[in-house]
């Protein structure tokens, strides 16, 4: 799948090719890469080709659904499908509407099967959406040796491998953003409330965010406007004046490497050479950000649980327990506080933002981290792994004030390994991010979407 969408929707309508075909195409992909990767928690072959011949027989009839007709993607395994079951990567209890026998789907994903798109299946996440996105189970295609981040990792890898021309995640503090940087592809987190969130499973529902993650901005701007349920389309507004980009050279709290800081740097001098105006920014007063955050959302998390952890509390994972248990102790009193809190953080982005469209940033403070289970968190780098907020620093403030922002690539570390920059813009200016991500893809010429050559243990 290292073409376009678009590219693979001409040559299905110029009869090139067929969706049978394309199915067979990502169901051999997974089959070369699943063994090493580990980005699927479930799949079915004689569903995807049943759906593909479908498919193949409405084009024939003259019955186009549209870009994505056809178009293999994934799920991540936290939202919810009628044809397949919804785990969260976890032993604990799910509800009742996580059976496939419930046939409850979310709103999102219909959309997509609507639109046409072949769900190949459910792909792999850290346990519940939680944890450090530093670490994880799922292999990085351009490093068996390196994660591919959290929580949507599975949908980054299957993607950056060229199994998927992309699908669904989720974001609640950077989730969407984080693999997507580590895996070199684009990752997108709406507005808030931009997507419908009816039917994703046991999150902070202040916080929680549904997004595409694709191989190129254009791909991620096809899957957004089919799942997108509010505002305006980014293909239907334009902006005539020039556009005003505030490069983050510092963001209270956050500590980049210094190849990163190198990168993002390049890609600010290739904006500005696109005609964009640049400005240095510095946005101050968050330090605070990230414990606020474990004041609602942590709860928010808890609450779906609360009779699991009471009655089978052995199923939940040793990671993930402490988490949720953190959840029942913080008191209404002080969740009320959190949330008052956003305000604040809000009037000082606002203010850090004076003047500027859209913010550039990193999107990680380091590159891809070893492969290691989510419960071995000390025994990273001899116990001192980056925790869970240096590694989600520049995402989280985004889902704590619900600005859109996109990871896209930007480069490769001296290690080969994929470097993210992220675009921020206020809710009502999405389609800028867009335009600034579009931009700096015109302008950036490592061959993007670039797929990454098979790895060593990998069949070409």
């Amino acid at each position: 799948m290292t073409r376009s969408i678009a590219a693979a929707a001409a040559d299905l309508r110029s009869g090139r090719n067929t969706c049978a075909q394309l199915a067979v195409e990502a169901l051999e992909s997974l089959r070369r890469w699943e063994p090493h990767l580990n980005a699927w928690i479930d799949f079915s072959a004689p569903l995807a080709l049943a759906n593909a011949r479908r498919l193949d027989q409405e084009l024939e009839s003259g019955h186009d659904r549209g870009p994505l007709h056809g178009i293999p993607i994934g799920v991540k395994d936290n939202i919810l499908t009628a044809d397949f079951p919804t785990t969260c990567a976890s032993r604990a209890p799910m509800p009742a509407t996580a059976s496939r026998a419930s046939g409850a789907e979310a709103d999102s994903v219909t959309a997509l099967r609507d639109a046409g798109a072949i769900i190949i299946g459910k792909t792999n996440l850290h346990e519940l959406a939680m944890g450090n996105p530093y670490i994880g189970e799922v292999a990085n295609p351009f490093d068996l040796s390196r994660n591919a981040s959290g929580s949507s990792s599975g949908t980054a890898a299957a993607t950056a491998a060229g199994t998927i021309f992309g699908g669904l995640g989720t974001d609640s503090g950077g989730s969407i953003r984080l693999p997507a940087a580590v895996c070199g592809v684009v990752g997108f987190k709406p507005a808030y409330s931009r997507v419908s969130l009816r039917g994703l499973l046991g999150g902070s529902y202040t916080m929680d965010h549904i997004g595409p993650i694709a191989r190129s901005v254009d791909d991620v701007r096809l899957l957004y406007s089919v799942i997108r349920s509010a505002g305006p389309s980014p293909a239907e507004t334009s902006r005539t004046d020039r556009i005003v980009v505030g490069h983050v050279t510092r963001l209270s709290m956050a500590d980049p490497d210094e190849e990163i800081t190198a990168r993002v740097g390049e890609a600010a001098e290739r904006l500005a050479r696109q005609g964009m105006e640049v400005r240095e920014v510095s946005l101050e007063g968050l330090e605070l950000l990230p414990y606020a955050a474990i004041g609602y959302a942590w709860p928010e998390i808890s609450s779906h649980h609360r009779a699991g952890l009471r009655g089978q509390r052995k199923l939940y994972g040793d990671a993930v327990r402490p988490l949720l248990d953190l959840g029942e102790i913080i008191s209404a009193r002080q969740y009320g506080l959190a949330q008052r809190s956003r305000s604040y953080f809000l009037r000082q982005v606002m203010s850090g933002m004076a003047g500027v469209d859209v913010l550039l940033m990193p999107t990680t403070p380091m590159t891809a981290g070893p492969m290691v289970a989510d419960a071995d968190t000390e025994a990273v780098v001899g116990g001192d792994s980056p925790d869970l907020f240096r590694f989600t620093r520049y995402t989280l403030p985004w889902n704590v004030i619900g600005f859109p922002a996109m990871s896209v690539p930007c480069g490769l570390d001296g290690d080969g390994l994929p470097i993210g920059a992220q675009l921020v813009a206020r809710p009502r200016d999405e389609e800028l991010v867009f335009t600034v991500a579009s931009a700096h893809a015109a302008a950036f010429d490592w061959g993007w979407p670039q797929h990454p050559t098979p790895v060593a243990g990998v069949e070409a």
